[in-house]
């Protein structure tokens, strides 16, 4: 069956029934009109069993913990087939070389992140922007990473590379050209392109291939130019059935969206065939395997399998969610960590072929509640995160968000912090935890750094009188007012009457008085606490003859 690209236009009298073109038929001028009816049954049958057989061996999308690489503070990713650039707003621009399911640390170039947080990439150079007229051009190989930088006439809404020349989106400047041949020609008076004709276009999204390159203008319109022998040349100029606001060219088929989220493949006449919706303007879209990776405003992102309608993958729209495609690997990062995504069909123990991979798991997900914690700004807080579950440790991914906690640390299944004295006061942390299968929950903790390390605090005791010769049991409790675990308190007796004894984990205090110990006894207990406080209680027990036994032996 033939598959249209942006070039093929779908013929006259044709029909569009689930992605298969079906010709019209015009039943009453056909002979043998119940033999052609028994066919087209038949045939209708065939093709529902196939899509069932499609929909059920469908393959899942899910996350390859055996690499992980945590970068702070993620701004945005994108990659080349070579290259992964990570933006980070305290790292600034982290350079990486793709290898075999693996990437390789090349370099970071700090300050990246005061030029922009738009970023595109190419074969050979990355380009960086924001909300000012500066845009940088960086190259991989370069020992410090920027190639140059310019300032433009305008904003820049897209820039696209071909050959040696750098394409800019303009807005209502029009369609910017830069030469890329030497880092002071990108510095140089930016040429137009077909300046008289465009002049009063707003040229708002670009897509390019090595020969072609499509300009979207906002009032419905996209230019067509073919490039020949270093040239641009303006093939088609197109009005459009949809007003699209975005473009993107994949596999030779360009599709369009506009602000509803509404995704439709564009052909050779500027008629638009909706492909599906996700209901909110989208920022980004890449093809990767049998995929559409689709990517809202929001931070959401929605998957299309083989054309289907877009289902909802990334839900949490605080975990950042930047993905990037390059050669065969789909990465992308959630609250700060880049993981591989793999596929597994259903029915296979097979991750992409490797069995070797993370552990699947497709039950139950539930975080247990963090009591709130205490720490002085002095000492590290180490907490452990638990399940309610049984979860395998290496089929989970556990990471945090926090507003003001830069430095935190998840160490296998505990969350690790070391305060300073500019942390005392009040943070609230989130933890969440995911599956290889996409499964996630977060429970939240409010963390309390404190000056300084208050002692434990005793529950008062008065005096006592307890008879002879019978067991007697005391608990004496002590609460930590900053501490992260009132287990960890220890305490310790001194001077305790002979035969007494304390529980050094749970304070309970036992003894059995002897005859010869009738009278005041008077000891003292110390708690400390798990970062070294201790705080002391004197106690005093009077020890009495027992009534009973006295009016036996008169």
């Amino acid at each position: 069956m033939k598959k249209h690209t942006a070039n093929s236009v779908i013929p006259r009298n044709t029909r569009l029934v689930k992605g298969f073109h079906v010709p019209s038929i015009g039943i009453k001028n056909i002979t043998g009109y119940k033999f052609m009816k028994n066919k087209l049954f038949t045939f209708f049958i065939g093709l529902l069993f196939c899509i069932a057989l499609n929909v059920q061996a469908q393959p899942t999308l899910q996350k390859d913990f055996s690499y992980v690489l945590e970068v702070p503070s993620t701004m945005t990713v994108g990659s080349s087939a070579a290259h992964v650039y990570i933006l980070s707003d305290t790292e600034g621009m982290a350079v990486f070389r793709t290898q075999q399911d693996t990437l390789q640390w090349l370099y970071s170039s700090t300050g990246m992140e005061q030029r922009g947080n738009t970023m595109t990439a190419d074969i050979r150079f990355a380009y960086l922007w924001g909300d000012s007229r500066r845009l940088t051009v960086l190259e991989p190989t370069s020992v410090l990473g920027v190639y140059s930088s310019t300032l433009l006439p305008a904003n820049p809404r897209d820039a696209k590379r071909i050959d040696n020349n750098l394409y800019v989106a303009l807005g209502d400047k029009g369609l910017g050209k830069l030469s890329l041949r030497t880092p002071a020609a990108v510095d140089s008076t930016m040429d137009y392109v077909e300046r008289s004709r465009l002049s009063r276009e707003n040229i708002v999204d670009l897509e390019a291939s090595n020969d072609q390159l499509f300009a979207l203008a906002t009032r419905q319109k996209l230019y067509h130019f073919d490039y020949e022998d270093g040239q641009l040349s303006l093939a088609k100029e197109l009005e459009l059935s949809e007003d699209v606001s975005k473009i993107f060219l994949i596999d030779n088929t360009v599709y369009g969206s506009d602000n509803n989220g509404n995704i439709y493949e564009l052909d050779s006449s500027g008629n638009t065939s909706k492909l599906g919706s996700i209901d909110e303007p989208i920022v980004k879209l890449e093809s990767w395997k049998n995929w559409l990776i689709i990517q809202g405003n929001s931070n959401r992102v929605w998957t299309s399998y083989q054309n289907r309608s877009p289902d909802l993958w990334k839900e949490d729209k605080d975990a950042g969610n930047y993905f990037t495609v390059t050669k065969d690997d789909l990465w992308i990062s959630e609250y700060n960590k880049l993981s591989r995504i793999i596929t597994s069909t259903p029915g296979s123990s097979d991750n992409d072929g490797n069995s070797e991979l993370t552990q699947n798991y497709s039950g139950e997900l539930s975080l247990k509640d963090i009591s709130n914690q205490a720490v002085p700004h002095t000492k590290p807080l180490l907490f452990p995160i638990r399940f309610e579950q049984d979860v395998p440790a290496n089929a989970v991914q556990i990471s945090y968000q926090s507003d003001d906690i830069t430095h935190g640390e998840i160490r296998g299944q505990s969350f690790y912090w070391q305060p300073t004295a500019d942390d005392v006061g009040n943070h609230r942390v989130k933890i969440i935890a995911s599956t290889n299968s996409g499964k996630t929950d977060s429970t939240s903790v409010n963390i309390e750094v404190t000056s300084f390390n208050s002692p434990p605090r005793f529950a008062p005791i008065r005096s006592i009188s307890i008879p002879i010769n019978e067991e007697f049991s005391l608990p004496i409790k002590a609460t930590d007012p900053d501490g992260s675990d009132s287990e960890l308190i220890r305490y310790l007796g001194v001077d305790l009457p002979e035969g007494a004894s304390i529980d050094e984990k749970t304070g309970e205090f036992t003894w059995s008085p002897t005859p010869r110990q009738i009278g005041k006894n008077e000891f003292r207990v110390i708690a400390t606490d798990q970062y070294g406080s201790a705080k002391s209680i004197d106690i005093t027990i009077n020890v009495v003859e027992n009534p009973r036994s006295g009016e036996a032996d008169n």
